[in-house]
């Protein structure tokens, strides 16, 4: 896990790609105040083929408790409101040059439950 700095150069790229994907490079919660964090960058396997991974650096955010009426994220149906949201964006080519036309796209994404419920997201199917 590395992390990028707030005076690198890919640092205002890695928001502006939360942005595109999620509309919204804060969407501060207006019940607890959270907001999306970045967490670092690593290498993530990506399915590329039924039983063939890729290797691509991606930069992982996470929001702790995503507000309700949000732009709907790919891979999650529905509205993720009140859900732990994690993402891997493909880094740009400028650090990640074998991420190819991966760079700056959503590579992964999860979700959480934030409060104990029945409740659970339901996940897209191509």
């Amino acid at each position: 896990m590395q992390f990028i700095e707030p005076d690198h150069p890919e640092w205002s790229k890695l928001w502006q790609s939360l942005e595109a994907i999620t509309g919204d490079c804060a969407e501060t919660c207006p019940e607890t105040g959270e907001c999306w964090q970045y967490m670092g960058s690593t290498v993530v396997n990506v399915p590329v083929l039924r039983d063939e991974t890729t290797p691509v650096v991606a930069h992982q955010f996470r929001h702790r408790h995503r507000p309700a009426g949000c732009v709907p994220i790919r891979g999650l149906c529905g509205d993720s409101g009140g859900y732990r949201v994690y993402l891997d964006i493909a880094a740009s080519l400028d650090v990640a040059p074998d991420n190819g036309v991966a760079a700056g796209l959503l590579v992964n994404v999860r979700a959480r439950l934030y409060e104990v419920t029945s409740r659970e997201p339901v996940p897209c199917h191509p």
